[in-house]
Protein backbone atom coordinates (compact mmCIF):
# COMPACT_ATOMS: atom_id res chain seq x y z
CA UNK A 1 0.00 0.00 0.00
CA UNK A 2 1.21 3.18 -0.69
CA UNK A 3 1.91 6.42 1.90
CA UNK A 4 -0.96 8.45 0.04
CA UNK A 5 -3.52 5.50 0.13
CA UNK A 6 -2.59 5.21 3.83
CA UNK A 7 -3.04 8.55 4.60
CA UNK A 8 -6.49 8.32 2.49
CA UNK A 9 -7.43 5.79 4.69
CA UNK A 10 -6.82 7.36 8.17
CA UNK A 11 -8.67 10.47 7.33
CA UNK A 12 -11.47 8.62 6.32
CA UNK A 13 -11.49 6.56 9.14
CA UNK A 14 -11.50 9.48 11.34
CA UNK A 15 -14.13 11.02 9.08
CA UNK A 16 -15.98 8.56 10.54
CA UNK A 17 -16.30 9.79 14.21
CA UNK A 18 -19.27 10.47 15.58
CA UNK A 19 -19.12 14.75 15.45
CA UNK A 20 -15.75 14.63 13.54
CA UNK A 21 -15.83 17.88 11.53
CA UNK A 22 -11.91 17.19 9.76
CA UNK A 23 -8.77 15.75 10.67
CA UNK A 24 -5.50 16.68 9.28
CA UNK A 25 -2.02 15.01 9.48
CA UNK A 26 0.57 17.51 10.32
CA UNK A 27 4.44 17.33 10.99
CA UNK A 28 6.62 17.82 13.74
CA UNK A 29 7.62 20.97 11.82
CA UNK A 30 3.85 22.23 11.06
CA UNK A 31 3.76 21.01 7.81
CA UNK A 32 0.45 19.82 6.92
CA UNK A 33 0.54 16.24 4.64
CA UNK A 34 -2.80 15.53 4.54
CA UNK A 35 -6.05 16.94 5.27
CA UNK A 36 -10.05 17.05 5.06
CA UNK A 37 -12.02 19.32 6.58
CA UNK A 38 -15.18 20.57 6.53
CA UNK A 39 -16.50 23.52 4.83
CA UNK A 40 -17.24 24.90 7.29
CA UNK A 41 -13.82 25.68 7.44
CA UNK A 42 -11.15 27.89 5.91
CA UNK A 43 -8.75 25.02 5.11
CA UNK A 44 -5.31 27.17 5.00
CA UNK A 45 -6.17 28.99 8.37
CA UNK A 46 -6.86 25.43 10.19
CA UNK A 47 -3.56 24.23 8.59
CA UNK A 48 -1.81 27.40 10.24
CA UNK A 49 -3.73 26.84 13.73
CA UNK A 50 -2.72 23.25 13.60
CA UNK A 51 0.73 23.61 12.75
CA UNK A 52 0.94 26.56 15.77
CA UNK A 53 -0.61 23.95 18.22
CA UNK A 54 2.41 21.72 17.22
CA UNK A 55 5.00 23.85 17.98
CA UNK A 56 3.47 24.99 20.99
CA UNK A 57 2.97 21.21 21.97
CA UNK A 58 6.37 20.50 21.80
CA UNK A 59 8.10 23.81 23.27
CA UNK A 60 6.30 22.50 26.30
CA UNK A 61 7.04 19.08 26.21
CA UNK A 62 10.30 19.99 26.02
CA UNK A 63 10.36 22.78 28.54
CA UNK A 64 9.06 20.28 31.28
CA UNK A 65 10.95 17.60 30.12
CA UNK A 66 7.86 15.64 29.96
CA UNK A 67 9.39 13.10 27.50
CA UNK A 68 8.05 12.72 24.18
CA UNK A 69 4.57 14.21 23.07
CA UNK A 70 1.65 12.20 23.01
CA UNK A 71 -2.07 13.62 23.57
CA UNK A 72 -3.59 17.58 23.34
CA UNK A 73 -6.80 18.14 23.29
CA UNK A 74 -8.45 21.69 23.40
CA UNK A 75 -12.29 22.03 24.50
CA UNK A 76 -14.75 25.47 23.50
CA UNK A 77 -18.01 25.56 23.84
CA UNK A 78 -19.10 24.53 20.48
CA UNK A 79 -16.36 22.35 19.47
CA UNK A 80 -13.17 20.33 20.17
CA UNK A 81 -9.70 19.83 18.95
CA UNK A 82 -7.86 17.21 19.62
CA UNK A 83 -4.21 15.80 18.43
CA UNK A 84 -2.19 12.14 18.81
CA UNK A 85 1.60 12.19 18.12
CA UNK A 86 2.69 9.54 15.89
CA UNK A 87 6.37 7.67 16.72
CA UNK A 88 7.66 6.97 13.98
CA UNK A 89 6.34 8.58 11.46
CA UNK A 90 7.04 12.18 13.29
CA UNK A 91 3.99 13.66 12.52
CA UNK A 92 0.90 14.18 15.06
CA UNK A 93 -2.72 13.56 13.86
CA UNK A 94 -5.75 16.03 14.45
CA UNK A 95 -9.13 15.87 14.80
CA UNK A 96 -11.76 18.41 15.12
CA UNK A 97 -14.90 18.01 16.02
CA UNK A 98 -18.55 19.54 17.55
CA UNK A 99 -19.14 19.95 21.41
CA UNK A 100 -20.87 16.61 21.18
CA UNK A 101 -17.67 14.43 19.69
CA UNK A 102 -16.92 11.65 22.46
CA UNK A 103 -13.44 12.79 23.52
CA UNK A 104 -12.49 9.66 24.64
CA UNK A 105 -13.54 7.97 21.68
CA UNK A 106 -12.03 10.11 19.26
CA UNK A 107 -8.46 9.25 21.00
CA UNK A 108 -9.29 5.68 21.25
CA UNK A 109 -9.66 6.05 16.98
CA UNK A 110 -6.86 8.85 17.06
CA UNK A 111 -4.39 6.30 18.57
CA UNK A 112 -5.46 3.51 15.95
CA UNK A 113 -4.54 5.70 13.31
CA UNK A 114 -1.57 6.29 14.84
CA UNK A 115 -0.72 2.78 15.05
CA UNK A 116 -1.33 2.18 11.42
CA UNK A 117 0.45 5.20 10.45
CA UNK A 118 3.51 3.79 12.00
CA UNK A 119 2.88 0.44 10.95
CA UNK A 120 2.40 1.67 7.44
CA UNK A 121 5.59 3.79 7.66
CA UNK A 122 7.72 1.59 9.42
Amino acid sequence: MGRQEVLDGILAKLDDISGSKGCMIVTKEGEVIASKVGKEFVQDKVAALAADAVSVINKVIDECNFGKPDTMVIEGSGGKFATVAAEKGGTFIILLGDKGVNVGMAKMSLREAIDSFDEEMA
